[in-house]
């Protein structure tokens, strides 16, 4: 801080004082960030060589590095695992934060032209999600990027393994639902539906505004447990239900058609297909949460300039929604 009467260094005087620190630009080696980062987030440093695409001994090695570097283990075991200390806990989003604007500076220049990508993109999502969004990129792919191929598939065990792994380009999934620990990668929310509990048009229950005790009584016809028991915590413990491994909502749908069963729908789906179905809304007397749909991507994908490009425009897509 300046006091009355000083002046302020000139440029020079400041770059020579920055650069006689102990810890100048100069002396740090700026290849650490990456193995850092993936360290910080993965705690495990099998994990983070497969996240930073190098073998374990050279991750190793950076560690070592890394340890020196901070005068600190970084990493430390606690029975069969890893944890961090508390100086790399306190790095971590700082680290990550960093690695963003890096990414932002050095790939503004690069301005993609989608009608010359030619490359795929694997997204890994719901049958409800292709129909309400993707089906409105593939019309845009048709006009501004003919080249890309979209490939869509559902979601699977061991997703978070080939997020790590960069096997999948996209995860679509509702936000406070998602199984497994995706909070290392980076994500965006997209869009929010409503939920809506749906019957054949023919079941008592059609037409009718009934309460959470007198829908409790009710046979389920449930495709994910997880979406129902977030609309109702109580579902758990209903006996009289139905599941259903079709996996698609669609299919779902087709199933309940024709019984008594009760289904929780997203209402942009319903919508869509109920009536043709021969399905009507159950009005109840509670408030319904609203499901929020977000993207998760790898974090090695956030200069991508064509991953952007996928990500932006999936982004302005959903905002029309």
């Amino acid at each position: 801080m300046l006091t009355s009467g000083q002046s302020p260094p000139d440029s020079g005087a400041a770059g020579e004082a920055l650069a006689s620190g102990p810890r100048s630009l100069q002396k740090i080696d700026f290849n650490l960030l990456l193995p850092l980062h993936a360290l910080l987030v993965e705690a495990n440093v099998t994990r983070a060589a497969e996240r930073t695409s190098v073998g374990q001994p050279a991750m190793s090695a950076s560690l070592a590095r890394l340890r020196k570097h901070f005068g600190d283990e970084l990493l430390v075991r606690s029975g069969r695992e890893f944890e961090l200390t508390p100086l790399a806990r306190s790095l971590t989003d700082d680290v990550g934060e960093l690695l963003e604007s890096m990414h932002a500076v050095m790939s503004r220049h690069n301005v993609v032209d989608p009608g010359e990508i030619r490359r795929r993109f694997l997204v890994v999502t719901s049958d409800y999600v292709s129909i309400v969004l993707l089906k409105r990129f593939l019309a845009v792919l048709a006009v501004e990027a003919p080249q890309v191929r979209l490939e869509v598939v559902p979601p699977a065990e061991g997703l978070a393994v080939a997020m790590r792994r960069t096997q999948a380009d996209l995860l679509i999934a509702p936000r406070n639902l998602i199984v497994g620990d995706f909070d290392q990668f980076g994500s965006e929310l997209l869009f929010a539906d409503d939920m809506v509990f749906a019957v054949d048009r023919n079941n008592a229950l059609a037409g009718r505004r009934v309460s959470r005790s007198e829908l409790m009584r009710q046979r389920f016809l449930v495709y994910q447990a997880a979406l129902l028991q977030a609309v109702l915590p109580e579902a758990g413990a209903v006996r009289a239900t139905a599941s259903t491994g079709a996996g698609y909502f669609t299919v779902t749908m087709q199933l309940l058609a024709g019984t008594q069963m009760v289904c929780l729908l997203q209402r942009k789906l319903f919508d869509l297909y109920g009536p043709t179905m021969g399905l009507r809304e159950v009005s109840v007397d509670f408030e319904l949460p609203s499901l929020v749909e977000a993207m998760y991507w790898h974090p090695r994908h956030l200069g991508d300039p064509e991953h952007r490009w996928l990500r932006e425009r999936l982004a302005q897509i959903a905002a029309t929604l």
